[in-house]
């Protein structure tokens, strides 16, 4: 077995992946650090350069909705820890995932 943890070397390739950040729920305290924390660890750490964040939880995986992703940065993230709310907006109750 191998313990959990920062490695030597990674295993994929940081330049031809990108990443999704979904929230799903309601509201929490700190969530936009949280948000933050994620991309300035995948940008700075590991190299990831395209990281996205899906608007309104599970419904902003439905293309037909209409909730584009957001392009997250280290820049656009700076200063979200000092804002309420989420960034990513919040979407709480049942989803029938079939009709959207």
């Amino acid at each position: 077995m191998e313990a959990a943890g920062p490695r030597e070397k990674i295993f994929f390739d940081p330049s031809r992946i990108a990443c999704g950040i979904v929230t799903c729920g309601g509201i929490c305290p700190g969530l936009n650090d949280v948000i933050r924390a994620i991309v300035m660890s995948l940008c700075c750490h590991c190299g990831v350069q395209r990281i996205y964040g899906f608007r309104y939880g599970y419904a902003g995986l439905v293309e037909r909705l209409g909730h584009e992703p957001l392009s997250l940065t280290p820049d656009s993230v700076a200063r979200v820890h000092e804002l309420g709310g989420s960034i990513l907006g919040t979407s709480r109750g049942p989803r029938n995932l079939r009709n959207g």
